[in-house]
C-alpha cells in the first residue's frame, strides 16, 4: 500500500493543503506549528480507511480535536463545517484508487466517501486470511504510526479511544500485525511477549523460527554495537529481552538509554509487523513487505552520528515501505534526495526538494531560516 496524493481540508491547523508523496521516503520540515504532525495525523485517518473491511483491526476516526477552529470576521471562534481527508494510492500494485473520510462539523460523525473500492480490496484480503481452503498467501500492507508520545516502555498503556473506534483482542494470527498500529502511545509489551514466546519455543521445542531470526537480524544490523539479541531465562537475572554488545556487555531492554531503546524498538516493531502480516516471505518479510510507516520526529533521542545514517538504514532494511517522517534535525535534512524533502512554510503551503548537496550551515540558514548558524549568539555578540 502506498499513498501517492493527499488532500487535507480543515484538519487541525490546516485549512487546505494538497501534495504528492514520494513513493519511498518523505521528510517533513518546518517551524513549530507549521503542520508537520497534523499531516501525519491526517495520514493515519487515510490509512485507517483500509481497516473498513478488516475485522478486528484498529480504526481511526476524525476526532473532535481534529476539526479546525477558525475566527470569523465578527471575531467569534467557530468549528469548520466540514473536515475532509482525501487520498489516492494503490494496494498490492493494483490500479490507483481514490478514497476519502469526512466529518460534517463538531456534531457530525466520521463518514466514508468513495471508500467502496478500498473496502472491497481490504475485504478480499481479510477473506483470504480466514478461508481455510486457500493454499496461497496474499500480501497484507504494513501500516504503523510512531508519534512523539512513543516511550517504548515495557509496561502497558490503556489508551482512550473515541466512541466508535475499536480494538478487538482475539484476532486471526496475521492480523496481530495491526494491533495498536495507528495509536499514538506505544509500549514494548506486545513485542516482548512475542520475543518471549519465540525464544521459549526455540529453547523447549528446539524449533528454529524464521520470523524470529528475521527480526533479530534487523536489530543486529541496525543497532550500533549490537552483537546479539536473546531472552534471559535465568531466574537470578531480570527475565526480559537482552541486547549483547560487541564489547562484551549485555543489558536488559529497560536498562538501555532512550536513544538505543527508541532506535531498537522502531526497527524491531516494523520488522515484527512485516513477519507477522506476511509470514509467507520467511526471512525476506522485512525486505518484501510493502506498506506505510509514519514517524514523528525521527531524530528523537538520537545522537547526530545516528541521525546521519537512519534514513539510509530504513530505506535499505524496508525497501518496499513508504515512510513519512518529520524532523528539526539538519543532519536528517542533509540526507534527503531530490523529491524526499517537504518544507512547510505555513500550514497551507508546502514545497518539495532535496538537500543532499547542502552543507549543514546551508541547511540551517536556507531551509530552516536560522540566522548566521555558523556561530553561537554569544560569539556573535563578543565579536
Amino acid at each position: 500500500m502506498r499513498i501517492h496524493h493527499i488532500d487535507i481540508k480543515n484538519f487541525r491547523g490546516i485549512e487546505h493543503l494538497a501534495f504528492d508523496l514520494h513513493p519511498q521516503f518523505n521528510l517533513l520540515i518546518g517551524e513549530n506549528g507549521s503542520g508537520k504532525t497534523a499531516i501525519l495525523e491526517a495520514l493515519t485517518v487515510a490509512m485507517g480507511s483500509f481497516f473498513v473491511g478488516i475485522r478486528g483491526a484498529d480504526s481511526r476516526l476524525i476526532r473532535d480535536e481534529d476539526i479546525r477552529i477558525f475566527r470569523t470576521p465578527e471575531g467569534s471562534v467557530e468549528f469548520s463545517p466540514e473536515t475532509l481527508i482525501l487520498a489516492t494510492g494503490k494496494i498490492n500494485g493494483g490500479s490507483a484508487i481514490t478514497w476519502a473520510r469526512e466529518r460534517q462539523g463538531i456534531k457530525g460523525k466520521t463518514r466514508y466517501k468513495y471508500v467502496a473500492e478500498l473496502k472491497k480490496t481490504s475485504e478480499k484480503l481479510y477473506r483470504s486470511l480466514t478461508d481455510s481452503s486457500r493454499s496461497d498467501f496474499m500480501d497484507m500492507p504494513v501500516l504503523a504510526y510512531y508519534s512523539t508520545a512513543r516511550l517504548w516502555k515495557e509496561g502497558r498503556v490503556n489508551q482512550k479511544k473515541e466512541k466508535g473506534e475499536k480494538t478487538v483482542r482475539n484476532v486471526p494470527s496475521r492480523l496481530r500485525g495491526y494491533k495498536d498500529a495507528l495509536q499514538t502511545n506505544s509500549t514494548f509489551a506486545i513485542m516482548l511477549k512475542w520475543f518471549e514466546g519465540k525464544f521459549s519455543a526455540l529453547r523447549i521445542k528446539r524449533e528454529p523460527s524464521i520470523q524470529l531470526e528475521a527480526v533479530r537480524s534487523v536489530i543486529v544490523r541496525n543497532i550500533p554495537g549490537c552483537k546479539n539479541v536473546y531472552w534471559e531465562f535465568d531466574p537470578d537475572r531480570i527475565r526480559t529481552l537482552y541486547i549483547e554488545f560487541e564489547n562484551g556487555e549485555d543489558l536488559p531492554f529497560s536498562y538501555l538509554s532512550d536513544g538505543y531503546r527508541n532506535l531498537l524498538a522502531i526497527f524491531a516493531d516494523i520488522a515484527y509487523r512485516c513477519v507477522t502480516l506476511n509470514p509467507h516471505y520467511g526471512a525476506e518479510a522485512p525486505a518484501q513487505s510493502a506498506g506505510i510507516v509514519l514517524i514523528d520526529e525521527l531524530d528523537l533521542h538520537l545522537h547526530p552520528a545516528w541521525q546521519k545514517t537512519i534514513i539510509k538504514q530504513l530505506k535499505e532494511t524496508f525497501p518496499n515501505i513508504q515512510f513519512v517522517t518529520t524532523t528539526h534535525s539538519p543532519f536528517l535534512i542533509q540526507e534527503t534526495a531530490d523529491g524526499e524533502l517537504f518544507r512547510l512554510t505555513n500550514t497551507n503551503h508546502i514545497t518539495a526538494g532535496g538537500a543532499e548537496q547542502y552543507s549543514l550551515e546551508d541547511v540551517a540558514e536556507y531551509l530552516q531560516q536560522v540566522s548566521d548558524p555558523a556561530w553561537s549568539l554569544k560569539k556573535k555578540v563578543t565579536t
